[in-house]
């Protein structure tokens, strides 16, 4: 009995001893080494777990390269994955949001990270630490470690990174497109003593660097031509940073923080930084007093990965006055998904383009897999779908976009194709003096044939691939316009296949005036972010200048003599539940102009967005309300944006329908 009692007790002991102790995780990334031009996923298996476990995932630039969390690493990428589950909307996977694969509940989870999806400097050549710790239920961190190498090309670009003659250490580098559209062709990390290595194909390239508590100059970065099998060198210079921009990134809903996002600030004369938000959601931006207007953004490819969709225009911030405190930006979590397939006009599947819904405030991303296929993640509402123009051109191709309108907890298919190039709208861009309007953006389009977008070089000179149809022309930066004082005109042309139109001479006029004003509810209260244009036929060509409200709801508008008739973009209007407002008529000679408007709120129950409740609008609420109708069909009924329509919000329709709107 007594040995059968010591015995009792020593496995008491032992087994207090295991509680005592933390269950032991693991975590391996396959492959653990890619090159920086890997087109493909990595595997993140995390075992040790209980079953149906939620755990921390979050990866740590590795800057002095030890394998190791230090204290001076940074966060730059941070998500939670539950053991057993994966995000689908409508029954349809989330393709951007990393979820556990194999479906089980096992204790077992296994991540896909797409690597061509992740935020810029998550793909730099550097090493980086990926680190799951428990949200519940505690075990031991496991980490492991992922490098990223320089791609395979015999000829390099390299360097040193200073800023007032000393050596900035462990700054980025990169290449990208001298025009400066798209990502970072290749990026890489320097290092201590701020040398850089960049392993590129044979081209031309522009060359910057950037590093928290910098700023690099954008507007005319050193351009570089790459021969075969040579090495370059390009030093760079980096500017310290005198002022900061500091506030949160948060979950536009539930307010919570939304940690380990990418976000760059770049000013209106083209000064750049970049910082993450931390794991609380919380930023610092180190800035310039370069410049007084700042836009931030943060990565719609670490927004959609994290469920939520980005901005679509970047967020104003003005340091005339100092640094600024407080900046709120809030993101919306997904609600619905548009899904569907990129083929090319001879079915074939295009893999690795970006795909973007762009709505009124925020946009979607989506990048197509293997097999054409994508996802983006929405809101309720209406969605123009497509694309990205830069990449399919790159490809030969033309964009074409779709308007898919969805409902919350809705998936939409829709299959988007893409149109071969077969000619050329070939010329030169200049102002009303002669000179070039160089390194400016410049769009075609045609509907339904899609559209095509470049940028003019040094002597304004472009050439766009378009296909046979009637194709507008026109300078497509309405910021970048308005700041160069050049108000665009809109040609049109009537395109054959394989017939290019040469020597087209696009002449933009100098702004010698400004039409001013704001657009406000009528509680008087500014409407921010909305879109207004002024328009003008001359001698049977139209012009357009076009911006949108700042924050205090206020706009400038740059314009020539002439009567330009001023109107508040209608869509935008609907878009958020406005009904349009008429245009106004403003004639400058001279001097400059004034054009105010006022805008009603929102009227629960006037599906005909015309400033009363009808019982028409009355009977489609019941309908929506009886399941007959998607709410679609009146969301000006849905007052508490739900995507339902309640026997309150009825009474609320009939009341305004008595008593008038506003």
């Amino acid at each position: 009995m007594q040995a059968a009692i010591t015995t009792f007790a020593t496995l008491l002991v032992a087994f207090a001893g295991l509680a005592g102790k933390a269950m032991a995780a693991s975590l391996a990334i396959t492959p653990s080494s890619v090159a920086a031009d890997y087109r493909d996923t990595i595997t993140l298996d995390i075992n040790g777990l209980l079953s149906a476990q939620t755990v921390l995932v979050e990866a740590f630039l590795d800057i002095d390269g030890n394998g190791r969390i230090d204290s001076g690493d940074t966060l730059v990428q941070s998500f939670k994955v539950t053991d057993g589950q994966a995000l689908a909307i409508g029954g349809v996977r989330n393709l951007n949001v990393p979820g556990d694969e194999d479906g089980l509940a096992n204790g077992t989870i296994r991540a896909v990270l797409n690597f061509p999806a992740l935020a810029e400097a998550n793909k730099a050549v550097a090493r980086f630490v990926y680190r799951v710790s428990p949200v519940t239920n505690g075990f031991e961190l496991a980490t492991a470690a992922f490098t990223i190498t320089q791609p395979g090309y015999a000829q390099q670009v390299v360097g040193k990174v200073t800023s007032g003659g000393s050596a900035v250490p462990y700054a980025f580098s990169f290449l990208i497109d001298p025009a400066l559209n798209g990502g970072p062709m290749v990026a890489a990390l320097a290092d201590g003593n701020g040398n850089f290595t960049l392993k590129a194909a044979p081209g031309s390239y522009a060359v910057l660097a950037f590093k928290a508590g910098f700023v690099s100059d954008f507007s005319d970065p050193p351009v570089i031509t790459v021969n075969a099998g040579a090495t370059v060198t390009q030093n760079l210079s980096l500017t310290a940073a005198d002022r900061t921009i500091s506030g949160r990134l948060s979950d536009r809903d539930s307010d919570a923080g939304i940690a380990g996002v990418q976000l760059t600030a770049e000013s209106d004369n083209g000064l750049f930084t970049l910082v993450f938000s931390d794991g609380s959601g919380n930023f610092v931006i180190p800035v310039s007093s370069g410049s007084a207007q700042w836009g931030l953004y943060p990565s719609e490819k670490d927004s959609a990965r994290l469920g939520y969709l980005s901005l679509m225009d970047d967020y104003g911030v003005d340091i005339s006055r100092g640094d600024v405190s407080g900046v709120s930006i809030q993101l919306p979590k997904a609600t619905a998904l548009i899904y569907g397939t990129l083929r090319d006009d001879h079915g074939n599947p295009l893999a690795g383009v970006t795909v973007y819904a762009d709505g009124d405030q925020y946009e979607g991303y989506g990048l197509t897999d293997g097999g054409g296929q994508y996802a983006v993640g929405v809101t309720a509402g209406t969605w123009w779908v497509g694309p990205d123009s830069d990449e399919l051109a790159a490809l030969g191709y033309l964009v074409q976009s779709s308007q898919v309108t969805v409902s919350a907890g809705d998936a939409r298919q829709q299959n988007l194709e893409a149109r071969s190039v077969t000619a050329h709208l070939i010329g030169r861009a200049t102002d009303d003096g002669g000179n070039p309007v160089d390194d400016a953006c410049i769009s075609a389009w045609a509907y339904p044939g899609g559209e095509a977008d470049g940028q003019t070089d040094d002597n304004g000179n472009f050439s766009l691939g378009v296909a046979g149809g009637t194709w507008n022309l026109r300078l497509c930066d309405e910021d970048e316009l308005q700041r160069r004082g050049l108000v665009p005109p809109v040609l049109t042309y009537s395109v054959q296949d394989e017939v290019d139109i040469p020597n087209i001479q696009y002449v933009a006029r100098r702004a010698t005036a400004h039409i001013t004003g704001w657009v406000r509810d009528n509680t008087n209260a500014p409407i921010a972010g909305m879109g207004v244009g002024a328009y003008i036929t001359v001698n049977g060509t139209p012009y357009e200048s076009y911006t949108w409200t700042d924050t205090a709801g206020n706009f400038s508008l740059g314009v020539f003599n002439g009567t330009w008739q001023v109107e508040v973009n209608c869509w935008d209007l609907q878009s958020r539940g406005y009904p349009c407002v008429g245009g106004q008529s403003v004639n400058i000679s001279g001097t400059n102009g004034t054009a105010n408007f006022t805008v009603q709120l929102r009227c629960v129950g006037d599906c005909g967005n015309n400033g009363e409740v009808t019982v028409a609008d009355i009977v489609t609420m019941v309908n929506i309300a009886l399941g007959n109708l998607n709410v679609s069909a009146c969301q000006a009924g849905d007052a508490n944006g739900d995507n339902q329509i309640t026997v309150d919000e009825i009474l609320t329709a009939v009341n305004n329908a008595l008593n008038g709107c506003g």
